[in-house]
């Protein structure tokens, strides 16, 4: 519809906004939290993604609760939600069974047939879904020795590639998407042109230009071609 989605990440809410600014809907409770089983609330939500196909509302909730929540774009009404590989989320500390557990889920997009891929930043690791939440499979950013902030696909009509922010190593992983294998990567640390500063979000336009915003230290935005 044109409309823009967003998160109030410290008011544990999602917003969407006309394109004049217009507050359109807010969901969530402002100021509260109840966990990753609520159905009301969310604990600082990080990235939306709204499917075209379905018109759900999928959040990457987030820097506080360890899950994927689902609701109706345009109600707003709950839907679904789940956890690491497709399971309950689990809420306990962080560092306890850490590869069963969403440890900050912070990046999400969807594909045009269907999947759901989830960055889960401190795991290092993108998780592949159906939008019901049944677990696919998984890729892993540099063995783990990095991170997965946020998460982007390719244009063209199989949606080859996937492409991943590292905040941690500053650069952007490029995956394989019918396996989920790395087989690229581009950017280092630096501040020039071409240089990244803990790169935290990424999206990829129609032509397939990539545009990646930085969180440290100049918070710039740089958009880049994939060379053929």
């Amino acid at each position: 519809d044109g409309n823009i989605w967003t998160t109030g990440r410290e008011q544990n809410v999602v917003l969407e906004f006309s394109p004049t600014g217009e507050l359109i809907k807010s969901i969530g409770i402002y100021d509260e939290t109840r966990g990753s089983d609520d159905k009301e609330t969310m604990g600082r939500p990080a990235e939306v993604y709204v499917d075209p196909a379905t018109d759900e509302l999928f959040v990457a909730d987030g820097y506080s609760n360890h899950r994927v929540v689902v609701f109706d774009a345009a109600t707003g009404e709950y839907l679904r939600h789940w956890g690491a590989n497709g399971e309950a989320p689990f809420d306990g500390p962080r560092g306890e069974a850490p590869r069963l557990q969403f440890r900050v889920p912070h990046g999400i997009v969807g594909s045009r047939d269907g999947k759901i891929y989830l960055a889960d930043r401190t795991n290092s690791r993108v998780q592949e879904f159906d939008r019901d939440g049944k677990f696919l499979q998984e890729g892993i950013t540099r063995e783990g020795r990095g991170g997965a902030f946020s998460v982007a696909l390719s244009p063209d009509p199989q949606q080859e590639w996937v492409y991943v922010t590292d905040g941690t190593q500053h650069r952007v992983w490029i995956l394989r998407r019918s396996d989920m294998e790395v087989v690229g990567q581009f950017g280092s640390q630096g501040f020039g042109p071409g240089e990244l500063g803990r790169p935290h979000n990424i999206t990829v336009d129609s032509k397939g230009n990539i545009y990646v915003a930085e969180a440290s230290p100049g918070q710039r935005a740089q958009k880049f071609v994939m060379q053929k």
